[in-house]
């Protein structure tokens, strides 16, 4: 009992220290000290979409880095498995997010994204098999600083087909995500 006691209180002295030499942290570059000084980003994703099978729920991940206060690239990927949807599917993507560089209301910012993404989605009554579609990706959204290394992103992305054999030609995408940030 006594052990744990100490491990909380330790824990809880590393927390407090970490908080107290995160506020002396000076900004990486110039601008709002919420995109400025913790950079770099990792968030969990919950995203509904609409495939032209129809409506699925997907769940996954995203990196990104601030590389000035108005652009970060992105790199994400969803899975949506067969029981959350008409059918498996999976989607890999990357661009790159302009950031307005001031926040459009107390800590909330605003952006828009472009790039481009990859969907795989399986083949119906054949396991391990995928059709595959290039697309083109743009999209608005907004996030916030919830707490110092914490933040919440929403994002309205919609995805055009413009090669592949998939068919799934257009696929409007809404993701809401956890995002960790650190320097």
């Amino acid at each position: 009992m006594l052990g744990a006691l100490r491990a909380l209180a330790l824990a809880a002295s590393i927390l407090l220290a970490s908080t107290a030499h995160a506020e002396e942290e000076p900004p990486v570059f110039a601008g709002h000290p919420a995109i400025t000084r913790h950079t770099k980003e990792l968030g969990l994703e919950v995203t509904p979409m609409r495939l032209d099978s129809g409506w699925a729920i997907g769940g996954g991940a995203a990196v990104s880095a601030f590389y000035s206060r108005w652009l970060s690239p992105v790199a994400g990927a969803n899975l949506s498995p067969g029981w959350a949807g008409k059918r498996a599917h999976w989607d890999t993507r990357a661009g790159t997010r302009l950031v307005y560089p001031s926040p459009l209301f107390g800590e909330v910012f605003g952006y828009v994204i472009l790039g481009t993404s990859v969907l795989f989605t399986a083949v119906d009554g054949q396991d391990d098999t995928f059709t595959r579609a290039f697309m083109l990706m743009g999209g608005i959204g907004l996030f916030g600083n919830v707490a110092d290394h914490v933040r919440l992103r929403f994002e309205l992305r919609d995805h055009v087909r413009i090669y592949g054999t998939s068919d799934t030609k257009h696929m409007p995408t809404a993701s809401l995500a956890f995002v960790l940030t650190y320097r």
